[in-house]
């Protein structure tokens, strides 16, 4: 919080003098004010008018978890579960380490917080409920998806909503398959010209990105986690947990209140290489939900909907460890392999949030 700041408050003093900050002074001696720095285009820097940058940032925070723990409500509940069980997807969507960890990198919040009215868009268009309404609904939150600037998020939640779409697709009687394809499609295309304002500049700004142009296999398999942070599911802090430190090798020579977890030491396959603390290694659920997450394996009535999560949490954390066949396709999926490996796991988290 402390880093977004500062450049909340450049675009607090530039909104309220009526224009979109182009250029940032404060920080690195003078920086363009890329899109994503603070989310300019989002409608919550509004609040920006009314209150201090430090008073404004924990309400939109909490603004967002609501909206996102009453889309996961409305998702499942589209699926037939009940009431109670639907409670369950708001607990998880809300207060899973997954969701917890991202708070102070909230671009990376405000991008998934739109993958559950994206799915019920695609859920009633499938079904043939209001297309046009529920493509329109589509085109807003794919729009604000894309305007938080966080783009494998926002690329990844339209994986899933496509996904999805393909799979309610299939289940339609052969003629009757084209039509929502092609609503779901207008409704993503719509949403992209929503961002455009945003997402144009990044387009433009792709051929003199800062990373190296080859690909670098050695420098993804750097960026990837190792298959022991299954355990993470099961044991939340285990690799990882809130401390603005990030251990890149383990130092028994350090203190215990700022040495990494022992487990490291046993666990990895590399413990002095070992990239410990990051909040793209976050991933775990509750005990309860994991049962839960497990048990819904044994549901008959949405077996499609189950499959569908699990290829979600398997392919989701095969492509965060970089190991193959998963790495193979993380690479020719546009957009998966152009950052950091680690930050597919929002497949699984998101996965095991409907799951359970």
């Amino acid at each position: 919080q402390t880093c977004a700041l500062p450049i909340y408050r450049v675009l607090q003093d530039n909104l309220r003098e009526g224009r979109i900050p182009l250029w940032n002074r404060e920080i690195g001696g003078g920086v363009p004010f890329v899109p994503q720095m603070a989310q300019p285009y989002q409608p919550w820097n509004l609040l920006l008018l009314l209150l201090p940058s430090e008073q404004w940032y924990g309400w939109t925070i909490f603004g967002q978890l609501v909206l996102m723990g009453t889309f996961a409500y409305g998702f499942v509940r589209r699926l037939g579960c009940r009431h109670a069980s639907s409670l369950l997807a708001i607990v998880a969507a809300t207060i899973g380490i997954w969701t917890q960890s991202k708070l102070h990198h909230n671009v990376m919040l405000t991008a998934a917080m739109s993958m559950f009215p994206m799915l019920s868009a695609v859920h009633d268009i499938g079904h043939g409920r209001s297309s046009a309404k529920s493509a329109a609904w589509l085109a807003v939150w794919a729009g604000l998806a894309w305007l938080s600037g966080f783009v494998i998020i926002a690329l990844q939640a339209c994986y899933v909503a496509g996904g999805y779409a393909l799979l309610l697709a299939l289940h339609r009687p052969r003629g009757q398959r084209l039509r929502p394809l092609g609503v779901t499609l207008a409704g993503f295309a719509l949403g992209g010209a929503l961002s455009l304002a945003q997402m144009g500049p990044l387009l433009l700004a792709i051929p003199v990105s800062a990373r190296p142009p080859e690909f670098d296999e050695a420098l993804h398999r750097l960026r990837s986690i190792d298959w022991d942070f299954l355990l993470t599911f099961v044991w939340p802090d285990l690799f990882y947990w809130a401390r603005d430190v990030f251990y890149l090798k383990v130092d028994p020579t350090l203190p215990l209140v700022v040495r990494p977890p022992l487990s490291q030491l046993v666990l990895l396959h590399a413990p002095l290489q070992a990239f410990g603390n990051w909040v793209e290694c976050a991933c775990a659920m509750s005990v309860p939900a994991l049962v839960a997450a497990l048990l819904a394996f044994f549901d008959r009535q949405r077996r499609a909907v189950v499959w569908f999560c699990g290829a979600m949490l398997v392919l989701g954390f095969g492509m965060a460890t970089g190991s193959q066949p998963f790495f193979f396709l993380a690479r020719h999926l546009p957009g998966l392999a152009a950052t950091d490996l680690r930050r597919e796991l929002f497949f699984a988290a998101m996965a095991l949030v409907i799951l359970s």
